[in-house]
């Protein structure tokens, strides 16, 4: 489908899926946006264009951002639906943008906007591949009632301009690991400060014996949450005076 009007023009999904599609903006002028939430059957590419995004989720299936297309969640979106960035860009809010399904940044232009990205696994596990380019804040967690233990998986390393925060909110008795998703160590940089917050109901582990996540932080350390088990290296590198606190448990 390719967007050529010569005004606005909305997308408007009040029923079934989107299976696979391909949308083009072939405008010099005006604007489209998600003027409903968007429900995806499997995978779409947004290969030319703008798309404002910024007030509805989009959800299921594969969004795939490539070549010369921008897509805008410049306000608190939530998208359910895997996400791949491919030559394209992707602009962030700069308030608190979730991703549920797996994250892919291969190539092309993350803009974070100073916001917060959540990574919150949902039902089922997640895989996040971001090297060569920064997020803000980020914040690992999950926040379902499903009854299984869940696993965030970094395959590539990370870097982080702002906090690291990591969370388990699971609503019944069930984990969180966040750890590589193979034997190679993965290595997050925190240019600001990671903590385990009490707000957790249920274990939340971040690295594991076989599938290490090694961590480069230049603030502060604090663990303040009964379940959180800190089972990856932590290098100090800041060029200040830096702290650890641990209020509970290991």
């Amino acid at each position: 489908v390719t967007f050529s009007g010569s005004a606005n023009q909305t997308i408007t999904q009040s029923a079934w899926f989107i299976q696979s599609a391909t949308l083009v903006v072939n405008k010099t002028a005006w604007s489209v946006t998600l003027a409903s939430n968007l429900t995806l059957a499997s995978t779409v590419t947004l290969s030319q264009g703008t798309i404002d995004a910024s007030t509805y989720s989009v959800t299921w299936g594969t969004l795939v951002v490539s070549w010369t297309w921008v897509l805008n969640l410049l306000n608190s979106n939530t998208i359910s639906s895997s996400l791949t960035l491919s030559w394209g860009t992707l602009n962030l809010s700069s308030g608190t943008t979730t991703f549920s399904g797996n994250f892919t940044y291969s190539s092309g232009t993350l803009n974070h906007n100073s916001g917060t990205v959540v990574f919150s696994v949902a039902s089922s596990n997640q895989t996040i591949s971001a090297t060569g380019w920064a997020f803000h804040n980020v914040n690992f967690t999950r926040a379902d009632s499903s009854s299984t233990s869940l696993y965030i998986y970094l395959s590539w390393d990370m870097t982080i301009n702002g906090n690291l925060t990591v969370t388990n909110q699971n609503w019944g008795i069930w984990g969180l690991s966040i750890q590589s998703n193979t034997s190679t160590p993965r290595n997050i940089t925190v240019a600001g400060n990671m903590s385990f917050p009490n707000t957790s109901t249920r274990l939340v582990s971040f690295g594991y014996s076989w599938a290490q996540l090694n961590v480069l932080l230049s603030w502060n350390l604090s663990i303040a949450d009964n379940d959180a088990y800190l089972s990856s290296q932590v290098t100090f590198s800041g060029s200040a005076n830096q702290t650890i606190t641990q209020s509970a448990w290991f």
